[in-house]
Parts: structure tokens; sequence; C-alpha cells
């Protein structure tokens, strides 16, 4: 899934989903494409749009990096050192990234943002 993310490839990526039962209904309302757009997808035709590819990034809870979108360049914290645990936060990382890849697209439920990962008691600014 992360090669077709990457080439953005959506096809694949919508096909894997009805293999895991979840409808062309729930895709239309994740992604905001029409029932149209998402069976065209799904027969193959290449999703090009910028927005398109962002709200279906944003939808199935993908982050914009594996698909080579552009990130939001504003920053979220407030600047401060952070003196959190580096093995701690690669971890969290990597949790995060396994709910992301594994649940979020076949979930109904949001997943939460990624909060950098930093603990409770890190005073960066960033929420935990």
């Amino acid at each position: 899934m992360r090669d077709a993310l990457a080439r953005r490839e959506i096809g694949p990526v919508y096909r894997l989903l009805r293999r895991q039962g979840v409808s062309v209904e729930r895709i239309v309302a994740l992604t905001g494409q029409s029932p149209q757009d998402v069976s065209a997808a799904i027969d193959g035709r290449p999703v090009r749009d910028y927005d398109t590819l962002c709200r279906i990034a944003e939808g199935l809870g993908v982050p914009k990096g594996y698909m080579g979108l552009a990130h939001d360049e504003r920053p979220t914290g407030s600047g401060r050192h952070c003196d959190c645990d580096e093995a701690v936060k690669r971890r969290r990382f990597l949790e995060h990234a396994a709910r992301v890849t594994v649940c979020s697209a076949v979930l109904d439920s949001e997943l939460p943002l990624w909060d950098g990962g930093h603990g409770a008691s890190c005073r960066s600014g960033l929420p935990a």
C-alpha cells in the first residue's frame, strides 16, 4: 500500500479498502469525492488533482508525506526545547505510524493527531 501511495495510485488503495469490506459510500464520505470518481479510481483512472489527493490523504488518515504531497509549513509548537527521551518519542511515532497504516483506512473512528511524540510532562508547547 505504501508503494501505491508513494506513486499516488489511488485505485489499488481503494481496491484494498473494498476487499477489507469498506463500501464505496464510506470511501465517498471519507474523501469527499463523488461516487463516480471513486468508481473511476477503482477502475484505474489516475487521480492527479492536488486538492483531491489532499482530501483523500486527510480522509483516509494518511500522512501527506506518504503521497509526496507538501506538508503544512506552519510551526505547531512554541519553539521551546524539548527534553523528552528520544527512545520514547521514536516508540510513540512507530505506534502512531502503525495505527495510521493498518487501521485508519478501515476504522470508522478518527485517529488522534500526531503530537510529535511528546509526553504529558513535556514543556515544548505541543499537546501530548
